[in-house]
């Protein structure tokens, strides 16, 4: 079973290209918001990559994120895409 990816951006193309390019070796599950993305991860034990796109829904993103890096049940590794070129995260 190939190795899934979480992909939750409200950017109809990012998700496109995300799919397009990772699709061939990754299983990608592509959702618009993070309260979808919150679902798929309560339902689904496949996903191995959570990518977030924060230029939507910035605040509830950066919640997100937050709630999975401290949570021992969900915690998986994540990619943070953002056309802000003054954020940082460590």
């Amino acid at each position: 079973m190939s190795k899934g990816i979480l992909s939750i951006s409200g950017n109809k193309p990012m998700n496109y290209l995300l799919q397009t390019v990772l699709s061939g070796s990754y299983h990608i599950i592509s959702v618009s918001d993070v309260f979808q993305g919150m679902y798929e991860l309560k339902h689904r034990e496949d996903i191995d990559l959570v990518i977030v796109d924060i230029d939507y829904q910035t605040l509830e993103s950066w919640e997100f994120i937050q709630h999975i890096k401290t949570s021992w049940i969900y915690h998986r590794p994540i990619i943070v895409l953002t056309s802000d070129e003054s954020i940082t995260t460590s």
